[in-house]
């Protein structure tokens, strides 16, 4: 991985993925100090970690597009996998925040953990082949 390559990816985790859990983060200290105890479900059950992960990757989505005629194959993978995740947790944080159910909330916050995880490496993925493969 080349150094300017490294940088970004160290720049996007750190004030992109990194700054956005901080006010998830601060809800779970709050929660913690407030009841004694708490759960991950108690702060991701309404859809957060959803809203995240639909914004990480448009803007891997945005990434990729315009950076040149290189690598169109992986270009296609990646962009169609985070455009895949927009469409998938837009929805799934639609449901999840219009949730009654307290056993549902639970699915939808384990679900987004995972949707979470998977948006990361995909957005993530998007700004590396937006710097190989983008225009110099």
């Amino acid at each position: 991985m080349g150094s300017r390559m490294l940088e970004k990816v160290v720049r996007w985790t750190i004030f992109t993925v990194i700054f956005s859990l901080l006010p998830i983060a601060a809800s779970y200290v709050d929660l913690f100090f407030l009841d004694g105890s708490t759960t991950l479900a108690a702060v991701t059950s309404r859809g957060e970690l959803y809203l995240l992960s639909f914004s990480f990757a448009a803007v891997g989505i945005g990434e990729i597009i315009g950076t040149g005629s290189g690598g169109k194959l992986i270009k296609l993978v990646v962009g169609g996998g985070a455009l895949c995740m927009v469409g998938f947790c837009g929805f799934l944080y639609v449901s999840a925040s219009n949730s009654k159910s307290e056993a549902i909330a639970q699915s939808f916050s384990g679900l987004s953990v995972v949707m979470f995880a998977l948006t990361c490496v995909i957005a993530t993925s998007c700004v590396v082949v937006s710097e190989v493969h983008g225009d110099r």
